[in-house]
């Protein structure tokens, strides 16, 4: 695999005394080499790690599969190849605060492949087994020397625990109402210090829920704790627990009412033992900031309709689409970010022949995700809010599938909001709660005579200190420079520091 570093330094902007946007270092790596780049992940001191595919379109034998390192600095230090037969296939992968783990799965015996990467020391195991046939492998989760895949099939939905070092497999079943005939998992995830995995899911009997629910699972794999969730009369739309220091569950997200799938407002409850202390809600409409994203002109509009509805006895109801971030509890407080998104949809023509004369049709087909902005609360670990802030999006890029876009770094009483649009890096920067910078910054290639010609929607992570580390894809040309071809089609990463 080639790469070719472009390492360059330069101040792009001063937002006031207090913040600076610095680019560092930039890889691009051709698609048009014989490897595909197919993930990066994010180790922060420990550098990142690559994953790439061989490009064998012209020939018959099976890809190799590779996986390259790279320091902090986006140096690369080591790279090697994984034995895995081709027809199990790339089926989850989780990225652990110092491990990789990849999920290579075969549909049609059931066995598996699980190649766990160490980022501190380029090191890796892998792991092998069986587990049911034809089944759909949705995530991965790992701690310690356990597994634990959320899958599915066309009949039902299961936990799989595997113990890596035996590949004994465990099946857990969701089920715990029996009339319900529908789960539907809210979220999966390790709580901080990768000690604990929980699941957080809803029991339905056709279209009325019947339960909410959390299972703890050790890292024994065992499920330790089965909590059951009131919500009162609301429904949970999204959530996502984390564990305090003194041993309380905190589960913050979205709710909304019963007959609704979209979300009125965040919650947040607690549990202490099982036993839950409170569900506390916040409507958005009680938000300070929450349609600071629109125009004056729309804002006017909305007032006088909740004028119209106050008059009637009835308030405004809030109802949108939000993807919820994993909360983070920092000095007492906890942080929930949210993006706002809404399907689109365009219309097209075609056209069918009837009688052989042919008749131009018409019909309507998704066009994609449009996220207009983000809010982020703050609540105190009581459950009580604190602050609410906008973050206006808008992004020019409109995804095919429901993504987090926005990176949140808070330290101290410093939060960082960075998002990439494109070839566009947009911030937001809090100090103790007050808004000090939001601006927007130019990620253009510093090599003389380039142009870029496409960008895709691109991906921003925290990586280390004070640093971010974007990466993407984009199609270049340059007609002027004859060091560098005319296009190039790369994979890109850069390093960014954000102070």
């Amino acid at each position: 695999m080639r790469s070719t570093i472009v390492s360059f330094l330069i101040l792009l902007l001063s937002f006031s005394s207090f913040a600076q946007v610095e680019l560092l270092d930039r890889i691009e790596i051709d698609y048009k080499d014989e490897f595909y780049v197919k993930g990066l992940y994010n180790f922060g001191e420990n550098g990142v790690v690559l994953s790439a595919v061989e490009d064998v379109r012209k020939s018959r034998r099976d890809p190799k599969r590779m996986y390259v390192f790279y320091d902090k600095d986006l140096v690369e230090l080591e790279s090697f190849e994984v034995d895995v037969p081709f027809r199990r296939k790339i089926s989850a992968t989780y990225e652990g605060e110092k491990q990789l783990h990849t999920f290579y799965y075969d549909k049609r015996n059931g066995e598996f492949t699980i190649v766990t990467i160490d980022s501190r020391n380029t090191s890796r195991i892998e792991y092998e087994g069986v587990i049911g046939k034809k089944l759909f492998i949705n995530q991965l989760k790992v701690i310690g020397k356990t597994a634990v895949l959320y899958t599915s099939t066309k009949r039902d939905k299961f936990l799989h625990i595997i113990e890596l070092e035996t590949s004994k497999v465990k099946k857990v079943p969701f089920k715990k109402v029996r009339r319900s005939n529908n789960i539907f998992v809210i979220d999966l995830q390790c709580l901080p210090g990768e000690e604990e995995i929980t699941v957080l899911f809803q029991e339905y009997q056709k279209k009325i829920m019947l339960s909410t629910s959390l299972y703890v699972i050790n890292k024994d794999g065992e499920v330790s704790d089965a909590i059951s969730v009131n919500a009162g009369k609301w429904n949970i739309v999204d959530g996502t627990p984390t564990r305090l220091e003194n041993g309380e569950l905190i589960i913050a997200g979205t709710y909304s009412q019963m007959k609704s799938t979209g979300a009125a407002g965040m919650f947040v409850c607690s549990f202490t033992e099982g036993d839950q202390n409170y569900f506390n809600t916040y409507d958005f409409n009680e938000f300070e900031n929450f349609f600071e994203y629109l125009s004056d002109r729309a804002k006017k509009k909305l007032e006088k309709k909740k004028q119209r509805k106050a008059r009637r006895g009835k308030e405004l109801e809030v109802n949108v689409r939000m993807a919820i971030h994993n909360v983070e509890e920092r000095d007492g407080q906890l942080y929930l970010l949210g993006e706002v998104y809404y399907p689109t949809y365009r219309t097209e023509s075609y056209t069918t022949y009837v009688n052989g004369r042919p008749t131009t049709q018409y019909r309507t087909v998704f066009d994609g995700y449009q996220y207009t902005h983000a809010v982020l609360s703050v609540f105190d670990m009581e459950g009580e809010k604190l602050e609410d802030h906008t973050f206006k999006m808008w992004l020019s890029y409109k995804p095919m599938y429901v993504r987090r876009n926005i990176e949140l770094n808070v330290d101290d009483d410093i939060v960082k909001m960075v998002v990439v649009d494109g070839t566009i890096l947009k911030t937001k920067i809090l100090d103790q709660g007050d808004v000090v910078d939001t601006e927007t910054v130019n990620l253009d290639s510093e090599t003389a005579g380039d142009k870029i010609r496409y960008a895709s929607m691109g991906t921003v992570e925290f990586f280390y200190d004070n640093s971010f580390i974007s990466y993407g894809q984009q199609v270049i040309k340059n007609k002027q420079n004859k060091n560098v071809k005319k296009k190039r089609n790369v994979f890109y990463m850069q390093k960014i520091l954000i102070e």
